[in-house]
């Protein structure tokens, strides 16, 4: 998870922004501690003009849309982190965060329904540093949601 980290953070720095990040967006090259990984198809990414600089194009992954794209506000690299935050939830319970098979319904979830990681079994299990850095990587408010240099330094990833 470091590793897709320091790539979105690599493609951050270069104002570049994925839009599509997704378990089948990240390769490895063989299945050792050591496999170097991959952030692949940049077919939906964007450059932006700067940090400052927004788009309001709605695109991405089902389950790995954030709420600010799916609504068609501005947003800039903190749709990867919602992604991102995505990503490690199915990672860790094998299904995303709000999914539903309706689109409709899964979009409401998404943009309005509180993140309940009691109701999976899987994430109902895991520790309570993990659920926080969830909690803050799936915060529904852009401006609120962590930073990818947040991300490094949060407590999960130092008490593994």
């Amino acid at each position: 998870m470091i590793q897709v980290g320091i790539g979105l953070e690599s493609l951050h720095a270069k104002n570049i922004v994925h839009r599509d990040i997704k378990i089948e967006n990240i390769l490895m090259t063989d299945f050792s501690e050591d496999a170097k990984v991959r952030i692949a198809d940049l077919g939906s990414a964007i450059k932006l003009e700067s940090s400052e600089h927004k788009t309001c194009f709605k695109i991405g992954t089902p389950g790995y849309t954030a709420p600010e794209v799916i609504q068609g506000k501005p947003y800039s690299f903190s749709c990867d982190i919602w992604s991102f935050g995505c990503l490690l939830h199915v990672l860790l319970s094998a299904q995303p965060p709000f999914w539903d098979e309706d689109r409709k319904t899964r979009d409401n979830k998404v943009c309005f329904e509180p993140l309940n990681l009691e109701a999976n079994r899987y994430t109902a299990n895991l520790s309570a540093s993990c659920k926080n850095l969830l909690a803050q990587m799936l915060e529904k408010d852009p401006q609120k949601r962590l930073r990818i240099a947040e991300i490094f330094q949060h407590r999960w990833f130092w008490t593994q």
